[in-house]
């Protein structure tokens, strides 16, 4: 409970001014508890409880801390004392980690566990997407589900029409807001979490046996079977979409900076239309011409290696596509050098060919198109278009981040690879048959790491 919650239920805290000039301030917390309990099933949750305050159970029905603070920083005292929470944490009150948790055994999101904090984060951060790349689907606005979804879903508003999630894979979902009439079902794994906002309500049936969301009950997360998966924004929001917002389009305006580089397109026969990687580059980028292909026909993606995660990116602008309303991204699977294909269904390890699809407006101040995008075919690879529609009419394997997501055809979550991490070493002095790079196709810094891909058609042989 907050403080505001509990001053009439014998919870105090004080601010003591210092005795002395070489005295400190001290915050004093009392909070009296059920005997019955006993003191130990009592959380305080507090940056400054975290921070070293010492505890002293003064009675058995009273539990007292004290933590000082030094006289120049009564400002951070001030804070310290509106920063507290109360739980009472007896068994059927803490989640498998020791989190705190609500009657109905909904665990609070606070700043310690908000995603970033999370392993599910720590996992996916090296992602070219950022944030947004741990989800399939990631609606900055609004993800309409009316068919399936294989896959892990970020969502400011979500329509709920029936199941989501990615098979025997822990993951984690976030719905800030929930409509739709549908029972939730938010993926098979018994440990992965379904995390709502705050305004959302819970509650429970079959006799307390099962949550339920707005009205409609949960199926996935069980509440018995998944006691721990169900948690909900409290005094931190669990992801900012602002941040994501912004994450996504800094992308895009750095990936629409690149020039072609390592590919080559034929279009000849329409029968037959290609984009070939033709170097083991981490980073190939084609820039689309409108005139390159017919649109009405399959697009093959070769060249790539599948023991090795590369990426192609692929430029749209739609400011000279011959249709500015709407991009319609043909059937487009890659292809493995071995003679594979990148699959189309379900998976739960992720391809090693990376193909996303950069979709901007360079008439725009911003570079961000507004406008629609779909998917004509099957397709493996992501759509990064943050301002724009995604219409996802047939197959697609990969992350989608968009302003509104409407899924009216069968997806799969197949999350972005990084690329190796190679060291390069220079020699300080170059001698003959050095190669030097004089051109820098592009840069990019994604979870503290520094990714380079070369624009190859600037280097030249040093003589």
């Amino acid at each position: 409970k907050k403080k505001s919650e509990t001053q009439n239920e014998g919870f105090s805290i004080q601010k003591l001014p210092p005795l002395g000039p070489n005295e400190q301030y001290k915050i004093q917390y009392d909070v009296n508890i059920d005997p019955a309990k006993g003191a130990e099933n009592y959380l305080v949750e507090s940056y400054a409880i975290a921070q070293g305050g010492k505890r002293e159970d003064k009675s058995s029905n009273q539990v007292h801390w004290t933590l000082t603070i030094d006289p120049d920083e009564e400002d951070i005292a001030d804070s310290l004392i509106e920063d507290l929470s109360v739980f009472s944490t007896d068994e059927n009150n803490l989640g498998n980690e020791g989190q705190a948790r609500s009657d109905l055994g909904v665990i609070p999101i606070n700043r310690e566990n908000t995603y970033e904090n999370t392993d599910f984060y720590k996992n996916s951060k090296d992602s070219l997407f950022g944030i947004a790349g741990g989800f399939h689907l990631v609606g900055l606005d609004t993800v309409d589900r009316k068919a399936h979804v294989h896959g892990n879903i970020l969502a400011n508003n979500f329509i709920n029409g029936g199941n989501f999630g990615t098979g025997d894979l822990k993951e984690v979902s976030y719905l800030r807001n929930i409509s739709g009439g549908a029972t939730i079902n938010a993926g098979p794994h018994s440990e992965s979490i379904l995390v709502v906002g705050k305004g959302t309500k819970i509650g429970t049936e079959d006799k307390g046996n099962a949550w339920s969301i707005n009205g409609n009950k949960v199926e996935r997360p069980n509440k018995q079977n998944s006691p721990d998966s169900l948690w909900q924004d409290n005094d931190a929001e669990f992801i900012d979409f602002s941040k994501v917002e912004q994450q996504s389009k800094d992308l895009v305006n750095k990936l629409a900076e690149l020039e072609n580089n390592a590919i080559e397109v034929d279009g000849s026969d329409m029968n037959k239309q290609e984009i070939l990687v033709t170097e083991d580059s981490n980073y190939n980028v084609y820039n689309l011409q409108d005139s390159d292909f017919n649109f009405n026909n399959p697009i093959h993606i070769k060249g790539f290696n599948k023991d090795k995660a590369s990426t192609l990116i692929i430029n749209v602008d739609m400011s000279k596509m011959g249709n500015k309303e709407t991009l319609s991204i043909p059937n487009s699977v890659a292809n493995y050098t071995d003679g594979s294909k990148v699959s189309t269904g379900e998976v739960n390890e992720w391809s090693n060919a990376n193909v996303v699809w950069n979709v901007y407006d360079s008439s725009k101040s911003d570079n961000i198109y507004t406008g629609t995008v779909e998917n004509a075919g099957a397709v493996t690879g992501s759509i990064l278009a943050p301002g724009a529609s995604i219409n996802l009419k047939h197959n697609l394997n990969g992350t989608v981040i968009g302003r509104k997501i409407i899924v009216t055809g069968e997806t799969h979550r197949d999350d972005y690879v990084p690329p190796a991490k190679i060291d390069y070493e220079l020699p300080e002095t170059g001698g003959p048959g050095t190669r030097i790079i004089y051109g820098l196709g592009l840069t990019l810094f994604v979870g503290g790491v520094i990714y380079l891909a070369i624009d190859r058609t600037q280097s030249k042989d040093k003589e």
